[in-house]
């Protein structure tokens, strides 16, 4: 009888252990992930930067055809 209680306790036990194991896995790969996006915004965002000045360059840079609307004075 003690024996069976013991083994029944064991798995018990193990049960416990392995679905805390999975959710401490859980938590640690969102947090991966996490750190894993948070670095690829930092080091790719800067490089976006270059361009939009580029774009904004050739957009300021180009002549307009329009006519501009006369002052109201």
């Amino acid at each position: 009888m003690a024996i069976s209680i013991s083994k029944g306790a064991t798995h018990n036990l193990c049960k416990a252990i392995s679905l805390n194991f999975a959710e401490m896995l859980e938590k640690i790969g969102e947090i991966l992930l996490f750190l894993l996006c948070l670095v690829l915004f930092v080091v790719l965002g800067p490089f976006s930067a270059p361009i939009a000045l580029i774009a904004l360059c050739q957009l300021g840079g180009e002549e307009n055809d329009h006519i501009s609307p006369k002052p109201v004075v």
